[in-house]
Formats: structure tokens, C-alpha cells, sequence
């Protein structure tokens, strides 16, 4: 028996992107709140306001599309849920469990500071919850392939932006080693401080190319983008998080590093028909965008790692991208002529 379940409309994935907007812009807004107010010593506040209210509109908002569904087609309730939205449902009893765990995580051990704030248990509740809310519509696009059968980039942007979020919201976790907070600029820090910056750098790079990179071949295996649709990302990912912690200057970079995917990513569905484009975009972009994060740096602060690290880093970051390839795109699975 095949399932009366259906793929958002257009308006309905517009709604949700709107409502899940707000949700993160109180996501950055807190982070940026706790990097800035180290006096932080209560659960409300204002940006923890705009945080959860913005939860709130986007649990009302798929709970209000359900509804409708519901009402309109005359269907059972798991019918009534569209493709891809049955597990930011979930996320909305994750996220609310998340949140009363974490006042009360708060009230007995008081507010997290720095690293702690990312590990921190109702944090990581919060954060698995707020993923699979703000994932819906990539998942969506991914059940259904008719679902976008337009070419134009304005109606991938709520898959676009659901893609961004689950990027942002893997950065945001990860900021203690994040390309913006680990710099290679500014005033040498001291050689037994330097190593430990630079080796939680380099590990920052690794775990940044892993997210992009993966998210952008997740997404161009299932099917041809149109053009900018990776600029969107990498340059929308990189605003939160320069915004958030005072790096909003690394966006250029990104931006041009968007454009050079783009450009490279026109050639890449299916993989099996284009395994050297596949390979060469998975070195390529990551590559560019930490090039253009040194240069940055450098006309900016002043690089004070020395040329065998930074260049290394470069190469490691590709490299890193490059192996990531293999796991979408296994060598078994295509002519060794590639």
C-alpha cells in the first residue's frame, strides 16, 4: 500500500523557511550574546527570548501545515505530515525536552561559559532538535524529485537555506576550533600557545571541510543545481558565523569560493559519469576557500604561523575533501579510467 503522503507546496516550504529564519537568527544571536557578555548569569534573557519564540513559530508553523493538510485533503494525521517533515515533528518534542532540560541545567549548575557552553548535554539536545527542524525541507527535496522541477535558483532557495542550517548549526557546535575564532593573524601568542592554536586550527579546518563538503556533494548527487546554489551556502554559512564572533570580514572569500563551486559544479550529476569533476571539485573548494581565509588574514593581521603551516593547511583541508569524495563516490563503482 503506497503512502497518500505528499511533498510540501511551494508556499508551505516559503512559510517554514521564514519561521525557521527567525529561529536561527536567535540561534546566532545567543551565540553571539555569549561571546560578548561574559556577566551572562541567567536563562532569560532577551536573545534566549528571540531563540525560543523563534522555535515556537517554527513548531506552530509544521503543526499548523499538518492542520491544514489535514483539513483540506480530509487525511489521516501521518498522512497529513508532508515528506520530510515527519522527523522536524520529532525535533519539536527533542527541542522542547531540550529546553527544559536546559533551565533546569542551568538553575542547578549555572550558565555555561565558553567551550562547556557547546558540550554542555541540554545544549546538545537543543542542537539535535533545532537540526532536524531546520533540515524539513532538504529532506523534502530529497524524498521527492519532482518536488523543484524548476531551473531557477529562487525556488531552491528553501532547500538551499535548509542545507545552510544544518551547516550553520554544525559550525555554531564546533566554533571553539572554527576558522574565524582560531586565526592565524594578530600578535604571536607564545610558542607553547601557538602549537596548541595551531593544532586545534588545523583540526577546526578538518571538521569545516568535512561539513561543507559533504553537505554540497549530498546535494549534487541527488540531482543538477542550479547555478549559485552553492554560493548561497558557503557564503550564507560563513556570514552567520563571521557575524557571531567578529570575522564577517572572511565573507569575500567565501563568497568568490562560492562562485569557483558553482563553476566547477555544473559537471558533477551523475558522479559516475563525471568521477574526475567530482574529484576535482571535492580538492578544488575546499582548497580555494582556506586560500582565500590565509590571504584574508594576512592583508588583514598579518600571518604569524609560518609558510610551511599555512600552506600545509591549504593542502590538508584539500586533501581532507578529497578523501571525503570517496566515501560518495567509491572507487569500485566506476572505471578505474577516472
Amino acid at each position: 500500500m503506497t503512502s497518500a503522503r505528499t511533498p510540501p507546496t511551494s508556499l508551505q516550504q516559503w512559510i517554514l523557511l521564514c519561521a525557521t529564519l527567525w529561529f536561527n537568527t536567535g540561534v546566532f544571536l545567543d551565540g553571539w550574546a555569549h561571546n560578548h557578555i561574559p556577566t551572562l548569569e541567567t536563562f532569560f534573557t532577551p536573545w534566549h527570548a528571540v531563540f525560543y519564540s523563534g522555535y515556537a513559530l517554527s513548531a506552530m508553523t509544521l503543526f499548523g501545515i499538518t492542520l491544514h493538510n489535514r483539513t483540506a485533503r480530509k487525511v489521516s494525521w501521518s498522512e497529513a505530515i508532508p515528506l520530510g517533515y515527519g522527523y522536524a515533528l520529532i525535533g519539536v518534542i527533542i527541542f522542547a525536552s531540550g529546553g527544559i532540560f536546559d533551565l533546569a541545567w542551568h538553575e542547578i549548575f549555572g550558565i555555561e561559559k565558553d567551550v562547556e557552553a557547546l558540550l554542555s548535554p541540554a545544549h546538545i539536545f537543543l542542537a539535535v532538535g533545532g537540526f532536524l527542524i531546520n533540515t524539513a525541507n532538504l529532506r523534502a527535496w530529497i524524498l521527492d524529485r519532482t518536488m523543484i522541477s524548476s531551473a531557477k535558483l529562487i525556488d531552491h532557495i528553501p532547500m538551499l537555506f535548509s542545507a545552510t542550517c544544518g551547516i550553520a548549526l554544525g559550525n555554531f557546535m564546533t566554533q571553539f576550533s572554527h576558522r574565524v575564532v582560531v586565526r592565524a593573524g594578530g600578535d604571536f601568542p607564545g610558542k607553547e600557545m601557538a602549537d596548541v592554536m595551531q593544532s586545534a586550527a588545523v583540526a577546526g579546518y578538518i571538521v569545516e571541510t568535512a561539513l561543507l563538503t559533504a553537505m554540497l556533494l549530498f546535494l549534487a548527487r541527488h540531482r543538477p543545481l542550479p547555478f549559485g546554489s552553492f554560493m548561497f551556502i558557503i557564503t550564507l554559512s560563513t556570514a552567520a558565523m563571521g557575524w557571531m564572533l567578529d570575522g564577517i570580514f572572511f565573507v569575500p572569500g567565501a563568497l568568490f569560493t562560492g562562485l569557483v563551486a558553482d563553476i566547477l559544479g555544473r559537471k558533477l550529476f551523475p558522479f559516475t559519469e563525471h568521477v574526475l569533476s567530482v574529484r576535482i571539485f571535492s580538492f578544488v573548494v575546499p582548497t580555494m576557500l582556506f586560500l582565500l581565509y590565509f590571504i584574508t588574514i594576512a592583508l588583514r593581521e598579518g600571518i604569524w604561523w609560518s609558510v610551511h603551516m599555512w600552506s600545509g593547511s591549504i593542502v590538508f583541508a584539500g586533501l581532507s575533501g578529497l578523501l571525503l569524495s570517496f566515501c560518495f563516490l567509491a572507487p569500485e563503482n566506476h572505471s578505474l579510467r577516472a
